[in-house]
């Protein structure tokens, strides 16, 4: 086994003094400068030790991520003599983050570059994590020939399975007769059919929560269409549903004291002959009638009647996660909405911490009447001069949340534009450790 020794400039003298491989260590200039890494061999040419430049206050978690690309192949582990628990269980997350590929159709075989577990570690909560990213990511990444809504929903039963949870589903015209009206108009299009996925788990008596994914599998855009640029990528657009499933896999496995709804409106937005039309308008379940300025903000309807429906049960707090807009006021910063800003404040402190950036945003009443239809209650889409989609987007979904519910929104990309270390180009979990962290503090808070 390999150890990789994490050195700076304060204790490069201290380290260096007096070992075997002083001579090699000089000789190839290492100094403990930050991203420094070499490998020091043994007198039958093998790698015996491996030392990383580190200061850890210039944020080394992703650089300890690049070094699953920088080493070969063979069995390493982690010198933690400088390290808190807190920053070995990092130092390992970005390791194994590092190592994700998705090869489900690839035929090469990648580098094995493997870690051991450093025995102070806390390897349920580690190997949960790694599992719950990893997972979502899979998702995304998933071309939407294989993961439409059948298969989305599959991977909720497959949660419901291994944790014991109860599942309902509702398909089809059914949505219509259970009060999903807006669900439907989205979904109709597609031979794929539209559904609501319900999953509950917990004791009652716990602090209740409610995750709420946008699940659009493929965005074409309906009838108002989107160019072949912008329709390349639309395979994300149920990023949100899968970092919800991360999320919830993170709840149960590791056991939080929380009450759990997981709620999902899954659809395709197809064209057809029975597509939704811009000028349309639908009554929502919350009895709120929405004209169709844009077939295009198909989200945002979606959401509409299933954050209705969860405020039906007076849960302690929803989350919801979307591409909305595709976070275009952060990008690959989580922007989370609520009229509680001390709470996303707090939950912002708490990403910080973890290495997963997000950021509280704040709900602009006045927004709310951009959204203001000459025919209807509302109308999906504002005309702005200005783009302050994301925003707009947030304020056009509290006009279904109920003013004494608990609630945050979180604007999400959903995917990674290029590769960087431990963070490679396609999906992503955004915001899934500071979510995780976060509700960990909240459900045991009196």
């Amino acid at each position: 086994m390999i150890t990789i020794y994490f050195v700076n400039p304060d204790n490069y003298s201290d380290f260096v003094s007096g070992h075997l491989e002083e001579n090699q260590i000089k000789e190839k200039g290492f100094f403990g400068k930050h991203g420094q890494v070499i490998c020091l061999l043994n007198n039958k040419g093998c790698i015996s030790k491996v030392l990383v430049g580190l200061k850890i206050k210039s944020d080394p978690f992703w650089t300890v991520a690049s070094l699953t690309h920088q080493l070969p192949e063979g069995l390493y582990q982690f010198d933690a003599t400088f390290l808190d628990k807190k920053t070995l269980l990092l130092f390992h997350l970005a390791w194994y983050l590092g190592l994700y590929r998705f090869d489900r159709y690839k035929t090469q075989i990648p580098k094995k570059v493997l870690l051991e577990d450093h025995v102070d570690l806390d390897s349920n909560l580690l190997h949960r994590m790694v599992q719950s990213i990893n997972w979502v990511r899979d998702m995304i990444n998933t071309p939407a020939e294989d993961c439409g809504p059948k298969d989305l929903e599959l991977n909720i039963k497959q949660l419901a399975k291994t944790f014991d949870a109860q599942m309902e589903v509702f398909k089809g015209e059914e949505l219509i007769e259970k009060g999903y009206p807006l669900v439907h108009a989205v979904g109709r299009a597609s031979d794929r059919k539209p559904r609501v996925v319900n999953l509950t788990w917990g004791d009652e008596s716990h602090k209740s929560l409610v995750l709420i994914g946008k699940g659009v599998c493929f965005d074409t855009g309906g009838l108002d269409l989107k160019s072949a640029v912008g329709m390349r990528q639309m395979k994300k657009d149920m990023a949100g549903a899968a970092n919800v499933i991360g999320l919830a896999n993170l709840i149960m496995g590791l056991q939080l004291p929380i009450y759990l709804k997981l709620m999902i409106p899954i659809v395709d937005n197809n064209l057809s002959a029975n597509s939704y039309r811009p000028g349309d308008i639908f009554t929502s379940r919350n009895g709120k009638t929405v004209e169709i300025g844009n077939t295009d903000a198909e989200g945002r309807l979606i959401l509409a009647d299933v954050l209705s429906a969860a405020c039906e049960s007076d849960p302690d707090l929803i989350i919801d996660f979307a591409t909305l807009t595709g976070n275009r006021a952060l990008g690959s910063v989580v922007s989370c909405f609520s009229h509680d800003v001390e709470m996303t404040q707090e939950l912002q402190m708490v990403g910080k911490t973890y290495h997963d950036p997000v950021w509280s945003m704040p709900l602009i009443k006045q927004y709310s009447q951009l959204f203001e239809s000459d025919i209807a209650d509302l109308v999906n889409i504002p005309k702005l001069v200005v783009d302050c989609g994301t925003a707009t987007a947030a304020m056009f979904l509290n006009e279904f949340v109920s003013p004494k519910t608990s609630w945050i929104h979180c604007d999400i990309l959903g995917f990674n534009p290029n590769s960087l270390p431990g963070r490679p180009k396609g999906g992503e979990a955004m915001g899934l450790r500071a979510f995780y962290h976060f509700l960990d503090i909240w459900s045991r808070r009196q």
